[in-house]
């Protein structure tokens, strides 16, 4: 099925997967996937759904897809030369992370849906935020998460470091973000930034096998449980904005 937003999602009762586009569809698109994403998630809430399970296509948070998504936003908007010298990419850089992970905040304070999701391949921390905003975080055993921040001119995408510091503390938090290496996907399940890991070959079945599950339980207590987990989004908000202010 086909979302007035243009995103293709699978209804199973109480449950929504929301597929995104792949890479290449949403590198050469008009950069708007994270407005559309929104867009289709409350599309589905409005069919009084409980479980959103966005599903995510390998490799679509890589750094390569960061670089190329960054470098086009530079180049159409300001100086029409592919590089990440100019200081005008990075407002504007935090404030579209901001507005995207705003949105999401604001999504889930009034829907009150438990939000799942999947992903293998890299996973760059620029786009960590969004990724741990999730309620619930399902990722392969070779999934990987790369910290590129020390090499970019950017900030390190908007809420990581915030959400870093809240389940690590602010000590292991700066110790990671400070590290200019790899991270394995059982790490970050040993540390509480992942809920589990799957083979590569069982992430989907296991993804519907526990959304499936969630979704098959009275629409209320779900709804009174998404709404208990969401105590922490007022700070994280009061972060973004100051970090970016207004944006």
């Amino acid at each position: 099925m086909i979302s007035k937003s243009g995103f293709r999602f699978d209804e199973h009762g109480k449950l929504t997967v929301i597929h995104l586009p792949e890479v290449n569809e949403f590198l050469d698109g008009d950069l708007s996937t994270s407005s559309s994403l929104f867009e289709a998630m409350e599309e589905a809430e409005r069919n009084k759904q409980t479980v959103l399970w966005l599903d995510v296509p390998p490799d679509h948070c890589s750094p390569a897809v960061v670089d190329e998504y960054w470098d086009r936003t530079s180049k159409d908007t300001y100086c029409g030369s592919h590089t990440w010298r100019y200081r005008d990419a990075v407002p504007l850089s935090v404030s579209r992370a901001r507005t995207a992970i705003s949105r999401l905040l604001k999504y889930r304070s009034e829907q009150n849906a438990l939000v799942l999701i999947s992903f293998s391949g890299e996973v760059d921390f620029d786009l960590l935020g969004l990724v741990l905003c999730c309620d619930y975080r399902i990722c392969t055993e070779s999934t990987t998460f790369v910290n590129n921040s020390l090499h970019r001119p950017t900030p390190v995408g908007a809420a990581t470091p915030w959400h870093l510091t809240h389940y690590l503390g602010q000590g292991r938090a700066i110790e990671m973000l400070l590290q200019d290496r790899v991270f394995t996907a059982s790490e970050f399940r040993d540390c509480g930034l992942v809920n589990q890991v799957a083979k590569d070959d069982d992430l989907l079945p296991e993804t519907m096998g526990l959304a499936s599950k969630l979704a098959s339980y009275p629409p209320a207590a779900i709804r009174a449980l998404a709404h208990a987990t969401k105590s922490l989004d007022t700070s994280l908000k009061a972060y973004l904005e100051a970090i970016c202010p207004g944006s």
